[in-house]
């Protein structure tokens, strides 16, 4: 077999894992919300906060990088002694 078909088929097995593993999930969450529905929610707005959390410092890489890089283009384009 060729590289290119372990990693195709690397890829179809993490795409049918996922899958899976989300159905699991959703079954999962449907059963103890039907035994215990106030309890099902509980300790959820950690788990949220901390990926709001982790999204927010994602965003803030992402543009503090595309600022750095702008910077240097700008560099690149106009040097300093024309500042």
């Amino acid at each position: 077999m060729t590289p290119y078909s372990y990693s195709t088929l690397a890829t179809a097995g993490l795409f049918l894992a996922m899958l899976e593993l989300m159905e699991m999930g959703r079954r999962i969450g449907r059963r103890r919300l039907k035994s215990d529905a106030e309890g099902s929610r509980a300790g959820l707005g950690t788990v949220e906060g901390s990926w709001f959390g982790l999204l927010g410092l994602l965003i803030a890489f992402t543009f503090s990088g595309a600022a750095v890089r702008f910077d240097a283009r700008k560099q690149l384009i106009r040097p300093s002694s024309c500042l």
